[in-house]
């Protein structure tokens, strides 16, 4: 039994709809209806699903002087039967009260989390698209929202969770800046939690990155400027010439990404080596020049994976591979997707039938 009760509201035409989410862009279109709960004398209230609507907060509202918020990113996906199903969404049920506790916000339970994406995706259903690269994405987020300038935890915290048709996140394959003058994340920081500060550091260096004709940029660790973490919001993966595949092990200044994770479990079941461990940016490079890597990619719930065309940092620029999408990414991703979709087998037990 679900706490999350609807409330009327109005539900825009099917037809409309229809036409709607025919090529919708990333992140600008969104659905009917979002969900929402309050925190407030340390328990959670108002569990509803209420009409898409801007918010009305007080200007002095914690989030807004301290940033104190988190927040997610999954998909839901409609199958040629009209089901629709979910990825892991247990997963980001966990990351969240990972994230809450770095930021000092209460941990909404598992199951509200989890109720609360369900229900919401199964009153605006019509709103999933079925096109090629396209899905429901849906965002759940929590802010701070007690009006009160003094710099301590907030006592009031608001969660929503809304939903957008979306397309492709990057078209093709990307080039990269390799960043060494500003970095994601430090120890002792963030970095292992979703929340905006961590994106928001990103934005300068990736304005900088499309201004040198790049499509994102790669982060080297804080400490040595040595050793690879990750894209602005991917993950790192690399490829040698014997397909064994690289990637850097999780630490307090990487996001512990679900993609990331999917893309170690179903390579090893496809009998892929994989090793998770600090990657030195100079050795990679050398082995890139030397042929004895043939791909790297980046992977996340947005893009899924996409395949790193050319890295670019001050003193190099170098070709990865081919220049197109590797052969490995091409088929992790059609494996990846296919379970998504329903059209391979969901061999690990991943998806999660919503209607």
């Amino acid at each position: 039994m679900t706490k999350f009760k609807i409330k009327k509201s109005r539900s825009t035409p099917l037809n409309k709809i229809k036409q709607l989410i025919k090529n919708p862009k990333f992140g600008v279109l969104f659905t009917d209806h979002m969900a929402h709960a309050h925190y407030e004398n340390g328990k959670w209230t108002n569990f509803e699903i209420v009409q898409f609507q801007n918010l009305s907060l007080s200007p002095a509202a914690a989030v807004f002087h301290y940033g104190q918020e988190i927040f997610e990113g999954a998909k839901a996906y409609k199958r040629k039967d009209g089901s629709v199903y979910t990825f892991r969404i247990d997963q980001n049920a966990k990351r969240f009260q990972a994230s809450a506790r770095r930021l000092a916000l209460p941990e909404l339970p598992e199951k509200e989390f989890v109720d609360s994406v369900f229900e919401l995706v199964k009153l605006d259903h019509a709103w999933v698209p079925t096109g090629e690269n396209q899905a429901l994405y849906i965002r759940p987020f929590m802010i701070a929202t007690e009006p009160y300038l003094g710099v301590r935890s907030s006592n009031i915290v608001d969660y929503y969770v809304i939903l957008a048709p979306v397309g492709s996140y990057i078209s093709g394959v990307a080039n990269v800046w390799v960043e060494e003058d500003f970095f994601r994340a430090g120890p002792g920081g963030t970095g292992s939690a979703k929340c905006g500060g961590n994106y928001a550091a990103s934005l300068l260096p990736k304005n900088t990155a499309h201004a040198r004709g790049c499509d994102d940029t790669l982060y080297l660790d804080a400490r040595n400027v040595k050793y690879i973490e990750e894209f602005s919001g991917m993950s790192f993966f690399a490829v040698t010439k014997n397909r064994t595949l690289l990637t850097p092990k999780i630490s307090e200044r990487i996001l512990d990404s679900i993609t990331r994770k999917s893309v170690i479990q179903l390579a090893k079941a496809l009998k892929f080596k994989v090793e998770e461990k600090d990657l030195v940016f100079k050795d990679i490079l050398k082995a890139i020049k030397n042929h004895e890597i043939t791909e790297i990619f980046m992977c996340g719930t947005a893009a899924v994976i996409t395949s790193v065309a050319s890295l670019k940092g001050k003193r190099f620029k170098v070709q990865v591979g081919s220049g197109k999408m590797g052969p490995v990414a091409e088929q992790l991703k059609k494996e990846l997707v296919g379970i998504q979709r329903g059209e391979k087998p969901d061999r690990f037990h991943w998806m999660n039938r919503i209607k």
